[in-house]
């Protein structure tokens, strides 16, 4: 059904009256068609979102001015690195699944004038394999500190686009701040290296020729601080206001952390495995309480999970991995019908966070976690115990004696750093004993290999310590 009023169709306008159009009425709304090239169409849309952006952060209290930044500097990066990439080689757009015929069909209905950007967006490659792209075909100038920070600020902002495009969204505005502060200025500083003349490096060897019709889209283009500037003369005053905001407030996040003591928190650790029964991963369930907060399960949180792997992003808060080892038993008889048994138990688990907002409350520190990257968590108990047994099988529920040691820590990287750096650590080192500890032993016979293979083990520790950030 049409409805009455006015429509867009391609580049040109036309009038509904009634319930159909008057064509005898059609006049075109202005000469011609309507030609921005990808460039002008990317520089455009950055230049509107930071300027959303800036009267944001300026003050006016609209989140759809965040919504807009989001989504036009989000476009603006993505079609400016895919001009990138066209300008030296159209094909490099293409995704691994293109075949030769279907480019060549492409070329064929670009020259009937059937589309006019060669490929469509279904051919091409994602924004964030376009960034990925031009990197590794050294199409621009950018130390690899800063395109790892970069690469993240960029997907963590077409994640939050992804929400707004499909549906809705849900976040913090100092965190769309945040990430586009640190996003702005790194990919400005890099873009303007990639349209720099003349091509450097063995790139000369494999130039493009722009073909006939082409040459529209290969028209000659200022640098990119000349070009934002016709759009929003402040665009490159406020990208530098926002590195160097960003700058400090990187610094002052990390020295905040550094060497610093937040007194006794309390974290509960509850451990129940079954041993190697049934279908792997064979991790076992643990539950975090207080300033780490987890439930994982095996089936689904493992590394090791099919599952996990498959789920959708966010679905999954953290990927662990966990292993229960039995020390021998010293046994010591002391009645017909009794005795006394000691051993030693050792876990270790490594946890990789996926939502540290979600896992994390961590006091003073909890404002830093937005700068933090690459968060793991190491958890190891290592204990040792003594009590009596009056059954045949291995049955434990209460214990005589325990001491031991549960050591939490906590490694991170900054935004910026290479892929791998940790240079933040916080430790927590809780000691064990009788009270805070609760501990539950199951299996059939004491041996070693027998409790390591099929033993369920259920320990609880509810205990409170000091966290300490290492320098």
């Amino acid at each position: 059904m049409i409805f009455p009023g006015q429509f867009f169709l391609g580049t040109e306008f036309f009038y509904a009256v009634g319930d159909a159009v008057d064509w005898t009425s059609f006049e075109p709304l202005m000469e011609g068609s309507m030609q921005i090239t990808p460039y002008e169409n990317g520089i455009h849309s950055l230049a509107i979102g930071i300027g959303d952006l800036e009267k944001y952060v300026g003050g006016a209290n609209n989140q759809y001015l965040l919504k807009g930044a989001i989504i036009s500097i989000h476009h603006g990066v993505e079609t400016l690195l895919k001009d990138v990439l066209f300008q030296r080689n159209p094909v490099f757009l293409l995704d691994d699944k293109a075949v030769v015929k279907k480019i060549i069909e492409c070329y064929k209905s670009f020259y009937e004038e059937k589309n006019h950007y060669l490929f469509d967006d279904e051919h091409t490659i994602k924004p964030i394999e376009a960034l990925k792209r031009v990197k590794e075909l050294s199409l621009g100038h950018i130390s690899e500190r800063d395109y790892q920070a970069l690469s993240h600020s960029y997907t963590t902002l077409n994640s939050l686009r992804n929400q707004l495009q499909h549906f809705t969204l849900t976040v913090a505005p100092d965190h769309v701040i945040m990430i586009l502060g640190e996003l702005l200025p790194k990919f400005s500083a890099f873009i303007e290296t990639c349209y720099e003349l003349p091509v450097l490096g063995r790139a000369r060897a494999v130039p493009h020729v722009p073909l006939p019709n082409m040459g529209k889209l290969y028209r000659p283009k200022k640098s990119f601080s000349q070009a934002i500037a016709e759009f929003n003369p402040g665009a490159m005053a406020f990208i530098e206001l926002l590195k160097g905001k960003y700058d400090v407030l990187l610094n002052e996040a990390i020295g905040r952390i550094k060497g610093k003591l937040i007194d006794s928190l309390t974290q509960k650790f509850i451990v129940n495995s079954r041993g190697a029964c049934g279908a792997p991963p064979y991790d076992p369930d643990i539950i975090l309480e207080g300033w780490l907060n987890a439930r994982l399960e095996p089936h689904r949180h493992s590394r090791d999970s099919y599952v996990a792997e498959t789920l959708a992003d966010g679905a999954i808060k953290a990927r662990y991995t966990a292993k229960v080892e039995f020390g021998p038993v010293t046994e010591e008889p002391i009645e017909s019908y009794a005795k006394r048994v000691k051993q030693s138990i050792k876990i270790a688990s490594e946890i990789l966070v996926q939502d540290a907002e979600s896992i994390l409350e961590i006091g003073e520190f909890q404002s830093c976690l937005e700068y933090l990257r690459d968060i793991s968590v190491s958890i190891t108990v290592e204990l040792d115990y003594e009590t009596i047994i009056t059954t045949e099988m291995y049955s434990i529920n209460h214990v005589e004696s325990l001491k031991g040691q549960l050591t939490i820590a906590l490694e991170s990287g900054v935004f910026g750093d290479p892929t791998g750096s940790k240079q933040i650590r916080i430790v927590q080192n809780v000691p064990l004993t009788k009270q805070n500890t609760r501990l539950g032993i199951h299996s059939w016979t004491s041996s070693q290999v027998e409790m390591n293979e099929r033993a369920s083990l259920n320990i609880a520790i509810d205990g409170q310590a000091d966290l300490v950030a290492c320098n």
